[in-house]
Parts: structure tokens; sequence; C-alpha cells
């Protein structure tokens, strides 16, 4: 890669070494050089929020230009990018801190060409996918993702939540390229030109003839794919521009559009190629309408497949494939329950059907009747071994693993996995299934905390699915990917595999699973110790929470949200929803039980309260923590926790400091960043005990954990530098300061140890922009009186 990249965005491309920025058809656009290094700052740093005093420091090389300027500069760049400041879909302006970059970007070779990245269709209301809620003797593991469990698809067409679409960036244009094959189709649902009591057709012509296709050879985006990218649009009323954004979303060659209309006595369907290609159209007339659609389907195919497959096109019982194709599309419609009634219905007169049952026992996972999906998974598993279909026996041991997954049985996870990648490595047909087996040994090793074998699995699951086109399951692959990197602290590079992700999954209108995205990104930023730009997903959060229709979901956006407003200062605002959070999750997953009091103890704290948090923090670890053991969670919030507790005992109770520390090192023996908690509670016994050499000693080593992140160096600051003040090492506690970086221009905490430290200074222009720093980052925190006066100057005698 360059060290001079291209982006492209909206109609838009710019060149950061040649800086030049051209509109999609060619024509240049002026930008002075300040106003170009405005939006390639923005551009180059969109993975989070820029403060005002950073991008004016980047501009004009001082950081006394005014905000003034600023503000003039940002209205001009939005004017020449076709955004404004009412829609905001280029250049957010975070109030009180500065702007992000928001706009879909791709980071392109120069050369190469590349479709503009598509702007959001209009969403639809309501989401079809859903994670199921854990009855007694089943626990969903939230630790990953919510709707995790689901991502083992069991199911030919029934694979669970939606989740995302589009290669808009380097990683995803990779894996196509490593895939070696052409850009699938894209088959739109179907225009019925008829009566509305058939509109199941519209979704169930668009699956079959897609199917038709993909049996000839020809690479077809998958119609769950297809139907979530569509929900909510007008079908017979896009516009070629549309067609263009659909086809870029779902990484599609061509579009084709189905028209179904009645015939005398019979029905026509017609397809039509409307993107990609020249104009093709075919028809087909039948008395059914589905024998109308498979004729259109295989003489489009005729047209579109130079070498179809030698293997004849295997037969199939028309009445079986009319009740399967129906359930598909009442499924994909947004009505399970209706399609698993249908499916019912049929096994009578079908009772030797594998896909009927198959389907009703993905069915029956999906409503959380889990002893009868298992019992329904184990017979077919059963059967087909009986029968040699290493498929079919693969998608019911995936069924499998996802049930004990819900179990959090990780090592029948591994099992069901495993057996199920030796039936397909080898197999003829079954790719979705083979990615999902990847992605479900991908979780399984997650959970145990086998993080490099993991990302081994989930980039072989993302492989699998982008090279079949399926960007639907490749997407989700990335989002639990992304949490896992997370979990291990890898935070900056989790960070734009997650905003990406989410992204992706607001195109494809897949609630649950954006939901899922962004609390963890979220999450993410406030690791990265920036609240601001974690608060510029809140709106987001709050609308989706509107959307989902799972309680824990629910819960699960509002304790994110009132973690995100706290560590914003937003605290009226946080209450209500971190005590609805405290009731939704009183009966829901363990995670959600344990984040409540966690975050009601580092609420707590930061109000001075020690016996509310010790009493958070013991409700807390009683939900996570048996003896020494803790079950999965974040193991850095835990640390942390133990940190609060010793603290909240100091310094009257030495002993009980000491055995919390022993408990953490118990608790959390292996990962680094449990030492950088270790070494604190250290410090904090020393500074008890009176022995300044000791706490000096901590407090350098946990500034010299590798692996730290800056959520960990925040915490470490905020300790060491008030420590060194307090013992007249003035110079050395700037230096952890300057340590942090740009921490101090996006979160309170770290602004407001730079301001100390630059009044202790007595350098008055730096004191006097870091406390307005301080005061727009403040929300309805205190700051305390003494840091607002400048009686110091006169002690100083000098201006910086």
């Amino acid at each position: 890669m360059s060290a001079d990249p291209v982006y492209a965005f909206g109609d838009f491309r710019i060149d950061i070494a040649t800086r030049r920025l051209v509109r999609s058809d060619g024509a240049a656009v002026t930008l002075p050089n300040r106003l170009f290094d405005c939006v390639a700052h923005l551009i180059e740093h969109r993975g989070r929020a820029v403060g005002r005093d950073e991008l004016i420091a980047v501009i004009w090389g001082r950081e006394d230009a005014g905000d003034n300027l600023l503000g003039q500069l940002i209205v001009r760049a939005r004017r020449l990018l076709d955004d404004s400041g009412d829609q905001q879909e280029v250049i957010r302006t975070l109030p009180g801190f500065g702007y992000q970059w928001v706009a879909p970007t791709q980071r392109i070779e120069p050369g190469r060409t590349v479709a503009a990245s598509p702007r959001a269709l209009p969403s639809a209301v309501a989401d079809t996918a859903a994670s199921a809620t854990a009855r007694p003797r089943w626990r969903v593991h939230a630790g990953l993702a919510a709707t995790a469990v689901l991502v083992i698809g069991a199911g030919a067409w029934l694979r669970p939540a939606p989740a995302p679409p589009p290669p808009a960036d380097e990683a995803a244009q990779a894996v196509v390229a490593s895939a070696a094959m052409p850009r699938p189709d894209l088959v739109l649902p179907a225009i019925l030109v008829a009566d509305a009591a058939q509109d199941w057709l519209r979704l169930g012509v668009m699956a079959l003839v897609g199917e038709r296709l993909a049996e000839a050879g020809q690479a077809v985006v998958p119609s769950d794919n297809a139907a979530a990218l569509t929900r909510g649009l007008a079908i017979d009323e896009l516009a070629p521009a549309d067609h263009a954004r659909l086809a870029a979303a779902a990484a599609a060659g061509r579009v084709v559009s189905t028209r179904i209309e009645p015939a005398g006595a019979g029905w026509r369907v017609r397809l039509a190629v409307v993107y990609g290609a020249e104009p093709l159209e075919v028809a087909a007339e039948a008395g059914q309408v589905l024998d109308a659609a498979r004729d259109a389907a295989d003489r489009l195919a005729a047209r579109l497949v130079p070498s179809p497959p030698s293997a004849p096109v295997p037969a199939r019982d028309a009445a079986l494939d009319f009740v399967l194709k129906k359930a598909e599309a009442i499924f994909l419609g947004g009505r399970p329950d209706a399609a698993a009634d249908l499916l019912m219905a049929a096994r009578d007169a079908h009772p030797d059907a594998p896909e009927l049952d198959i389907q009703l026992a993905a069915m029956a996972f999906r409503a959380g009747r889990f002893e009868q999906a298992e019992a329904g998974f184990a017979a077919l598993a059963e059967r087909a071994a009986v029968q040699d279909a290493p498929v079919l026996r693969a998608r019911a041991l995936i069924g499998l693993a996802n049930l004990a997954l819900v179990r959090r049985d990780t090592e029948a996870v591994l099992q069901r996995s495993q057996q199920a990648i030796d039936l397909l490595e080898t197999a003829d047909a079954g790719a979705a299934a083979l990615g999902s087996a990847y992605h479900g040994r991908a979780i399984a090793a997650s959970l145990q905390g086998r993080y490099e074998a993991a990302f081994a699995d989930y980039a072989r699951a993302q492989e699998i699915h982008a090279g079949a086109g399926n960007w639907l399951d490749a997407a989700r692959v990335d989002s639990n990917f992304g949490i896992a990197l997370r979990q291990q602290g890898r935070v900056e590079e989790a960070l734009p595999r997650l905003q990406r992700t989410a992204d992706r999954l607001a195109l494809f209108q897949a609630v649950d699973d954006e939901i899922v995205a962004r609390v963890h990104l979220a999450t993410t930023l406030l690791d990265l110790a920036d609240p601001v730009s974690a608060l510029a997903e809140d709106g987001r959060l709050a609308a989706l929470a509107e959307r989902s229709r799972w309680p824990h979901l629910r819960t699960s956006i509002e304790l994110a949200r009132a973690e995100v407003l706290i560590a914003n200062g937003r605290l009226r605002d946080a209450q209500p929803l971190l005590e609805r959070g405290g009731q939704g999750a009183a009966d829901g997953p363990l995670p959600n039980r344990y984040r409540v009091h966690s975050i009601a103890a580092r609420y707590a704290w930061s109000r001075g309260e020690s016996g509310l948090t010790r009493r958070e923090i013991d409700q807390a670890l009683g939900v996570l923590c048996e003896a020494d053991a803790c079950a999965t969670g974040d193991g850095r919030d835990l640390a942390y926790l133990h940190l609060l507790r010793a603290r909240a005992v100091l310094p009257g109770d030495r002993p009980a400091a000491v055995a919390i520390r022993a408990q953490l090192a118990r608790r959390l023996a292996e990962p680094a960043y449990a030492t950088v908690y270790l070494h604190l509670i250290d410090a904090d016994l020393a500074i008890a005990a009176g022995d300044a050499a000791a706490a000096d000693r901590a407090f350098e080593a946990a500034s010299a954990v590798t692996g730290a992140i800056p959520i960990d160096r925040e915490r470490i600051a905020e300790a060491y530098v008030p420590w060194l003040m307090a013992h007249g090492a003035i110079d050395r506690a700037g230096g952890v300061l300057a340590a942090l970086g740009p921490l101090p221009q996006r979160s309170f905490t770290a602004a407001l140890l730079e301001l100390r430290v630059l009044r202790a200074l007595g350098r008055p222009a730096a004191w006097r922009r870091s406390l307005d720093r301080v005061i727009r980052l403040a929300g309805e925190r205190d700051v305390p009186e003494e840091l607002r006066r400048p009686d110091f100057l006169a002690l100083s005698g000098a201006a910086s």
C-alpha cells in the first residue's frame, strides 16, 4: 500500500499525494491549501473525533488561530462536498469538542477504479433477525455478540439474523480478489402485478430465480442478503442510481429485475438485467408461477453463463418445492412463525423430506424452543450419517453447535464445528455451511481465550463467505472478529473493524446485529479514552433501541448509553437509563447483570461514595465470580473494579486491600493488562504505609507494562500525576501527562490532569486554552474552583 493513499467517498475521490479532489465524472474541485489540509486530516482520522485545537494546530500551525476561522473553514468544506450544517452527512459537528468525518469512505491504491460508496438507502421499521432469549437451562452468552449463536446458520436459506454487506473497504476488496471469482448477480424482489394475496411471490420468485442461476454456475447474492438490503424499498420505483447503490452494497456485478404478471389463465415472469451489462430481457409463461419463473431463469442463465455445469440440475418434488419457496418468502418477509406453521403443515404430505426437518429445527432454535431444536438437529445428524449425506449432516451438526454455544459449552461447539468442517472441506457443496462452521469454531476459541486460533478461523470464514458473494455472513464474522480483538486488548485494530461492520449492518437494516456491533463500538471508544467519539453513537443507539423487539438487547443499549453519557458528564441523562437498565438486567443474561453493577460502582466512585462503591462492586463480582474464578467477561473492567474495591477500603483496612490484590492476581493470572492494576494497588498500599519510594516504583512499573491501552494509561496518570505533584515532582508529572498523547483533547479526566500540571508550571496561555477545553468536556461535572483562578500568575512571573 502506498504511503499517500487515495480515498473515495460519495461522488468524490481525493488523492493525498497530488492534493487533488475530483468528482466521479472527472471534474476537478478546487480546494485551497488550508481547506485541503482540514479535509485530509479529518479523512485520515475518521475513526475518531478530532478536537478543535488539534485541527487548528494542523491547519494553521499554531493553537491560537481561533474557533471562528475553523468554523468558517468547515462551512466552506461542507459546501464544496455537497454537505451542510443541517445534513452533516460528511462532516459531523460534535458540540463543545470538534468534528468527525462520517461519510462512508474507502481507501484505495492510486490508479485503481472503484465504485463510489453508496449512501444509505431508506431503512425499514422492523427487522426479521432476532436472537433467542434464554430458557432456564440455556444461557445466552453475550460476551461476544448477543446474537452470535445465530451466526452458525443451520439452514440453506434460514441464516438467522441479518448482517451486512459491501466490500466498500480495502479488506473486503482483498477478499474478493483472493476469491478469484466474478462478482455475483443481485436478484431483486419481484414486482408483482397481481392480487395482493399472492404477495409472498415477491420474495419467493426472487429466491427461486437466484437458485436457478446458481445451479447454472452463476454466482448469486444470497436471497437473505437481497431481502435485507431492499427491505422497505419500493422496487418498482427504483431509478438507475438506486440500482448502482444496491449493486455496490452487495458487491454485485449485475442487478436483475423480476416482474410477475397474469397471462391469460397462467403467469408471465420477465427478467431484465438493469445494471452492470448491456440491457437484456427474457420472459416465460406457464400455468404455475414457479414454473414460469424457472423457465425464465433458465433462459437468462443460458444468456449469461458461457459454460454451464455439465451435471444436470436435480429433479425436485414440485409440491415440496412450492412449500419451501413459499415458506422462504414468508420468512424473509419477516413472519418466521407463519413460515414455521406452513412447514409443519406440510410434514404429513412429505414425511421423509430432510429440507422440511432442518428448516423446522432452525425455526425452533430461533423461537427459543431449544429442546425441540436439539431433538430435531440430532435426529437429522443421525439420519444423514446413515444416508451418507455429508452436507445435510454438517448442517445439522452446525445447528447442534449453535445450541452448545447457547449453553456456553465451548468444547461441544469446537467438536461439532470440527466435525462439520471435516465433512464439508471435501464436499462439492455447502460453502455457506463451511463458513459458518469455521465461524463457530472461531467463536468457541475466542471464548476460551485462544485468540490467535480464533483469528485464523475468523479470516477463513470471511474468505469463504465473501468468495460465495455472501457479504451478509462475511460481515457477521467481521463483527465478532472485531469484538474478539477488543477483548484481547487490540482496541486500535478493533475500532475500524467495528465501525465498518456497524455501518454495513445499518445499510442492510440488520437491527439486532447492528446493536451488538455499535454497543461494542461505543465501549471500544471508551477503551480508547475517547468518550466524545463514543457520544456520537448515542443517537443511533437510541434509535436502534426503539426498533429491537428483544429486551436483553434493549437493556444492553441502555447500559452502554448510560456508560457513555456518564463518561461525558451528562449525569442527569444517564440516571434513568441506568435505572431502566438495572430493571431490565435483573432476569437477563449474565453480562448485563454484571454490567449494571459495574457502571453503578464506577459512577458512585466518581462521586466519592465509597460505601456505595463497595456494595455495587460486591454485587458485580458476585454475579460474575465464584471463589477465584470469574465467568467470561470484560477482564479489564474486572481488574479495575478490584482496584476500586481496594481503594474503597484503604487506608483503614490494609489487610482487606492485600486480600483483594491477591484475589485479583488469582482471578486474572495471565493477561498482561492485569499487572497494570496489580501495580496500582501496590502503589496505593505503599502510599497508605507512607513508603514513597515503593509507591514510586509501583507507579513506574504500571507505566512500563507492555500492552496497556489508552484507558489503562489514563487510569495510571489519574493516580500518578497528583502523587508526583504532591511530592514536588512537577516536571515528572508533566512527562507522565505527555505520554498520554492526545487524550487531554478528548477526555475530561486527562484534560483535568493537564490543567493541574499547566497551572503548577505557571503557563498562563496554555492554562487558559486547557481550562476552556476542560469546561467544554466537563458536562455536569465540577471543575475545582482553584483550577479556574489565574492567581498563580503573580507567582510564575512569566507567560508561555
